[in-house]
C-alpha cells in the first residue's frame, strides 16, 4: 500500500513516516511546500519513501499528490484553518484518511461520499482529541462486565506539554475560543452558559504523577455517540490547566478581543512556565460509577505519558495499522474514537510501551 503524509517533516508527521515505515509493509509519499526538509526526510527514511512537494492552498498540487496514494495521513495545520482541503480532494481521489487534528465535518458532507464510495476516514485520531474519546468506550465495556448498572461516565483532560503554534492556535479555539459547556444527560446534550463552566470547576488529580488541575466542563463532542448508544444518566468531560497564573490568561484570552497570533503567544508562555514548574507531560482518566448487588461501584481507567506530541503521532500510527489491516468497526467517515475497537487500539498501543491502567478504588495495574 503506498501512504501519503502531508506535513511529513512537522513534529507530529515525522514520527509518523518513521512509525509507518518501521510497523508496515508500505511504501511512504511524504508531503509539503518545502523540498529541501523533504529531500531531508527521505534519505532518513530509507527507500520506501518518495519525496513528492505539495502545497495544501493549491488544489492541482493536492491533486496529484493524493492520486498516487492510497490512504492520505493529513498533518499539517493549523486544521482550524486548513478545514475541508485535504478530505475534499482525497476523496474524490478514491483515498482513504487519517487526520489527528481538530476538524469535524458538521454538516456531513464528506460522510456520504466516503461511504458511497466505500472508504474510510478517521478524525481526531491523536492523543486529545482521539485517545481521550475512545478511553472512556474502553472504560465503558470494562465496567459493563463489572457492574450491575452504571449511572455515570466522566472524563478528565490534563496536558501541560509544549505544543507548536499550530497546534496551539487548535487548542485555542477548541478549548478557549469556542466553548461549549455541558453534559450528555440520557444521550441528550444540555448546553450550559459559560457560568455553569466556572461554578462547576473543581481540583482533580489525575493519577499518576501528573498532579493536580484545576478542571471545568468543556465540549463534550467525542462522547457524543458514545452517549446516544449507551444512554447513560451522565457523561461529562472535563479539562484543565494547573496553575492560576495560566487559567488567568485563559479567561483574558476568552473575554477580550485579542488576535489569534498574540493569543497563542501568551498560551505557549502559559505552558512553558507551567511546564518548567510543574515538568511536561498529560494524562487521560475516565470515572465510571454505578452499582453492583446494589452498592456503589467506581471503575477508572488512565493515560498517562510525559512526551504527549510522541503519543499524538504514535496513536496516528496505530491507527493507520488497524485501517490497513482492516480492523475496523465500520466504514464511512468519522470520529476515531467511534471507528476503531478500544481493545485493539490499546493493545497495539502497548508495543509502544504506552499502557492503559485501572482502578477499583485499591490499586492499579494494567486494564486487561
Amino acid at each position: 500500500m503506498t501512504i501519503g503524509i502531508i506535513g511529513a517533516y512537522g513534529v507530529i508527521g515525522k514520527v509518523v513516516a518513521e512509525g509507518l515505515i518501521k510497523s508496515l509493509d508500505c511504501n511512504l509519499i511524504i508531503g509539503g511546500r518545502d523540498g529541501q526538509k523533504l529531500e531531508k526526510l527521505c534519505n532518513q527514511l530509507g527507500t520506501k519513501a518518495k519525496a513528492t512537494p505539495v502545497d495544501i492552498d493549491d488544489r492541482d498540487s493536492l491533486i496529484r499528490f493524493c492520486r498516487a496514494c492510497k490512504l492520505v495521513i493529513n498533518c499539517a495545520g493549523p486544521s482550524w484553518i486548513i478545514k475541508d482541503r485535504v478530505i475534499q480532494v482525497a476523496s474524490e481521489c478514491g483515498c482513504d484518511y487519517i487526520d489527528p487534528g481538530i476538524w469535524v465535518d458538521k454538516d456531513d458532507t464528506y460522510t456520504h461520499v466516503f461511504q458511497n464510495k466505500g472508504l474510510t476516514g478517521m478524525l481526531y485520531a491523536g492523543w486529545i482529541p482521539g485517545i481521550s474519546g475512545l478511553l472512556p468506550r474502553h472504560l465503558f465495556q470494562k465496567a459493563m462486565k463489572r457492574m450491575d448498572s452504571i449511572q455515570s461516565l466522566t472524563v478528565y483532560l490534563g496536558d501541560r506539554s509544549v505544543w507548536s503554534h499550530n497546534a496551539m492556535l487548535d487548542a485555542l479555539y477548541h478549548f478557549v475560543r469556542e466553548v461549549n459547556p455541558g453534559y450528555f444527560q440520557n444521550g441528550h446534550w444540555i448546553s450550559r452558559s459559560g457560568t455553569y463552566a466556572m461554578l462547576g470547576s473543581k481540583i482533580y488529580k489525575h493519577p499518576g504523577d501528573i498532579g493536580r488541575y484545576l478542571v471545568t466542563p468543556v465540549d463534550a463532542f467525542e462522547l457524543q455517540n458514545l452517549a446516544k448508544e449507551t444512554r447513560l444518566p451522565r457523561i461529562g468531560c472535563y479539562a484543565g490547566i494547573a496553575g492560576l497564573s495560566t487559567i488567568l490568561k485563559v479567561m483574558y484570552i476568552r473575554y477580550l478581543r485579542i488576535s489569534d497570533d498574540q493569543a497563542v503567544k501568551i498560551l505557549t508562555n502559559a505552558f512553558v512556565q507551567e511546564s518548567r514548574k510543574h515538568g511536561t507531560g498529560g494524562a487521560v482518566s475516565c470515572i465510571a460509577c454505578g452499582k453492583t448487588n446494589g452498592k456503589k461501584a467506581i471503575l477508572s481507567m488512565y493515560v498517562c505519558e510525559k512526551d504527549t506530541v510522541w503519543l499524538t503521532s504514535i496513536a496516528t500510527v496505530v491507527a493507520a495499522g488497524l485501517l490497513v489491516q482492516r480492523k475496523m468497526k465500520t466504514k464511512g467517515l468519522g470520529l476515531f474514537c467511534d471507528m476503531v475497537a478500544p481493545d485493539d487500539f490499546f493493545k497495539a498501543l502497548e508495543a509502544y510501551g504506552v499502557v492503559c491502567n485501572w482502578m477499583d478504588g485499591v490499586k492499579a495495574s494494567p486494564a486487561s
